[in-house]
C-alpha cells in the first residue's frame, strides 16, 4: 500500500510540475506574442537604423566625441523615417529638452503616441535604450508609488548594462530629488561612472559637483578642469556652470566677456537658464554691448515653457529700458 501511495504522490508531483512548466511556457509564449505585436512594423533591429541610433546617441550625450544636438536630431530623424520607433522615442526626448514651441509640442505628442508601445515592449526584453527612454519619459510625472518603483527599476536595468545616458540620468535624479531622496554622494557616484564611460554629460555634471564648495569632496581645481573639459565637448550644462564662475569671479578671476560668451553657447543649445542670464547681461551691457532686441528674444524663448518671478522681473526691466531707448531716439 505504501508503494502505491508513494507512486501516486510521485505521479501527482509530476503532473503538477508538468502543469507549472506548461503554464510558464504558455506565459512566455503569450509574452513573446505580445512583444511581437507591440513592436510590429518597427525597424529598430535593422542594422542601418541601429548604427544611426548609436551615432545619434553619441552626438547627443557626447560619448567618445563632442556634443552636436543638430546632428543627433538629424540622425534620429533618418532612423525614424526608416520606421525605427525606438529612434522616434529618442527624438521625442531630444525635442522635449528644447524650448517648447507649438510645433515641437505637437511633434513630441505624435512621437510619444507612435513609439511608446514599442518602447514598453522592448523594456520587457531588457533593451537598455528602451529602459532608459521609458524612465526619461516618466520620471517627472505624478506617479503612484508602484509605478515609481517600476520606473526606477527600468532605469536600474539600463544602468546595469552601463548605458551612459542612464548613468547620467541616475545621477541627475539623485541630485535633484526626483524619484529618490536627494543624495549627493549617490549623484557623485553615478556621474563618476558616466564620466568614466567617456560621456561628456557625465564629465560636466561631475565637474559641477566638485566645484560646489558645500560638498565635502569640494575640489576647485578638479571641478573647474572637468567643467572646461565639458565646455570643450560643447555641453550646455558645463557652459552654463562655468559662465557663472566667470561672471561673478567665483573660484576664478572675473571675466564678463568669457561669461557672456559661454552663456551664448549654452543658450544656443536650448538652455533656458542660460537664456535668462544672457538676457540680463545683454540688457545691462555686461561683458559686451547693450543689445535689447537680443535680450527680448532670449527672455521670450526662455518663457515658452512658462514664466516665474525672475522672468517677469527681467521682462519688466527690459520694458523700462526699451521705453527709455525709444524716448532717447
Amino acid at each position: 500500500m505504501l508503494d502505491i501511495r508513494k507512486l501516486l504522490a510521485v505521479m501527482i508531483g509530476l503532473i503538477l510540475l508538468a502543469g507549472i512548466i506548461w503554464y510558464l511556457a504558455f506565459k512566455k509564449a503569450v509574452r513573446t506574442i505580445n512583444i511581437a505585436r507591440m513592436t510590429a512594423g518597427s525597424t529598430h533591429e535593422d542594422e542601418e537604423n541601429t548604427e544611426l541610433r548609436q551615432r545619434a546617441g553619441d552626438a547627443l550625450y557626447g560619448i567618445g566625441r563632442n556634443i552636436d544636438i543638430a546632428l543627433a536630431e538629424d540622425l534620429y530623424r533618418q532612423a525614424y523615417a526608416n520606421g525605427d520607433r525606438l529612434a522616434g522615442a529618442h527624438l521625442g526626448l531630444l525635442l522635449r529638452d528644447l524650448p517648447s514651441t507649438d510645433e515641437r509640442i505637437d511633434e513630441r505628442t505624435q512621437l510619444f503616441n507612435d513609439c511608446d508601445e514599442t518602447v514598453t515592449a522592448l523594456c520587457v526584453t531588457g533593451n537598455p535604450e528602451a529602459n532608459y527612454v521609458y524612465t526619461a519619459y516618466r520620471y517627472e510625472l505624478d506617479l503612484s508609488e508602484k509605478m515609481q518603483e517600476a520606473v526606477r527599476q527600468s532605469l536600474r536595468d539600463s544602468c546595469q548594462k552601463d548605458y551612459p545616458p542612464a548613468l547620467h540620468l541616475q545621477g541627475k535624479l539623485y541630485q535633484t530629488a526626483k524619484l529618490y531622496e536627494q543624495d549627493y554622494s549617490q549623484a557623485l557616484h553615478w556621474y563618476t561612472l558616466c564620466h568614466e564611460a567617456g560621456c561628456i554629460k557625465g564629465t560636466s555634471r561631475l565637474g559641477g559637483m566638485y566645484a560646489r564648495d558645500k560638498h565635502e569632496w569640494f575640489d576647485a581645481e578638479r571641478g573647474l578642469a572637468l567643467l572646461e573639459e565639458g565646455v570643450a565637448g560643447n555641453d550646455e550644462y558645463a557652459q552654463l556652470r562655468l559662465s557663472v564662475h566667470y561672471r561673478f569671479g567665483s573660484l576664478v578671476e572675473e571675466d564678463l566677456p568669457r561669461g557672456r560668451s559661454l552663456l551664448e553657447s549654452s543658450a544656443r543649445q536650448g538652455n533656458e537658464i542660460a537664456m535668462r542670464l544672457l538676457a540680463a547681461m545683454q540688457m545691462r551691457g555686461e561683458g559686451g554691448p547693450v543689445d535689447l532686441p537680443a535680450a527680448r528674444d532670449n527672455i521670450e524663448m526662455a518663457m515658452l515653457d512658462g514664466s516665474g518671478p525672475k522672468e517677469e522681473e527681467l521682462l519688466a526691466e527690459l520694458e523700462e529700458l526699451e521705453a527709455a531707448a525709444a524716448v532717447a531716439d
